[in-house]
C-alpha cells in the first residue's frame, strides 16, 4: 500500500486553512447549495477579495473542503490498516 496522499494539490497553510474551517463550520450547518464566499468572508471579518487570493472561486473553496475530507478519511483507513496489522501479527 502506498504512503502517497490522494490529493495532488498543495496542502494548504494559514490564512486558507482558517478559510476552510469558516467554509466548514457554514456548509455543515446552512440549507445544501447556500455557500457563499461573502458570507464565509464576512464570518472571518476580511474582504471576499481576500478569499479569492486563496481559492479561484466558490468551486475551489468547495474543492479543497472535499480534498479535506478525503485526506481526513485516507488517513483514518490508513491508521485503521495498521492496528488491524498490528493486531492480526501477534
Amino acid at each position: 500500500m502506498t504512503s502517497q496522499s490522494i490529493s495532488t494539490r498543495p496542502p494548504r497553510t494559514g490564512e486558507a486553512i482558517r478559510i476552510l474551517d469558516e467554509a466548514e463550520r457554514q456548509i455543515l450547518t446552512l440549507p445544501t447549495g447556500k455557500l457563499r464566499v461573502v458570507d464565509v468572508a464576512a464570518a472571518l471579518e476580511m474582504s471576499h477579495a481576500n478569499v479569492y487570493r486563496f481559492f479561484k472561486n466558490r468551486d475551489d473553496l468547495l474543492d479543497g473542503l472535499v480534498d479535506r475530507w478525503l485526506i481526513d478519511g485516507e488517513a483514518r483507513a490508513l491508521a485503521a490498516i495498521e492496528m488491524h496489522s498490528a493486531f492480526g501479527d501477534q
